[in-house]
């Protein structure tokens, strides 16, 4: 238990810092917006986490009885495995769900998860993004890729995603 609580504590929380700021570059209004309102911040991580989360799928999850999942039977013992990423991009629970959005007003995103499998360090996780990207935006002004963004290689894992290295460039500090 406290090697995936060290694991899960480390590695997911560094992908995401990751794959947000890749979000970031790609919408450099939406950087340059944090940087002259850092009050918005909170609400930003929301949306960049519901945007393009770094756990894209669940682990297994076992039925422990019969059930019927959108008109297929699954028998009890089968599993399943949710994609998170598609649950926050669903439009019935999003208003224009690919669009990354600061002012979205409601966000029941699952990129923690939910109910009995809700992440237990998702509120140390919501911080470490908050101070992550508030430090790099802030300290890194004008900052941009370093490389054309195909050229960003991404982590080929089944569960998480993140960046391999992510470089980048910025203004010189006045």
């Amino acid at each position: 238990m406290i090697f995936q609580l060290l694991v899960a504590g480390q590695e997911p929380v560094t992908n995401q810092i990751s794959t947000a700021l890749m979000a970031l570059l790609r919408h450099p209004s939406h950087l340059e917006r944090l940087r002259a309102q850092p009050e918005l911040l909170e609400r930003a991580v929301e949306e960049l986490l519901r945007y393009d989360s770094a756990f894209e799928l669940t682990t297994w999850r076992f039925l422990a009885e019969d059930a019927e999942l959108h008109g297929t039977r699954v028998p009890a013992g089968d599993s399943t495995i949710v994609s998170l990423c598609a649950a926050n991009r669903d439009p019935q629970r999003f208003p224009d769900p690919d669009t990354l959005d600061f002012d979205r007003p409601v966000n029941p995103h699952l990129a923690f998860g939910h109910g009995i499998h809700f992440c237990p360090g998702a509120a140390l996780a919501r911080v470490e993004l908050q101070i992550a990207l508030g430090t790099l935006i802030t300290r890194l002004p004008g900052l941009r890729l370093a490389v054309p963004d195909d050229q960003i290689e991404w982590i080929p894992a089944v569960l998480a995603r993140g960046v391999n290295q992510l470089p980048v460039t910025f203004a010189a500090r006045i």
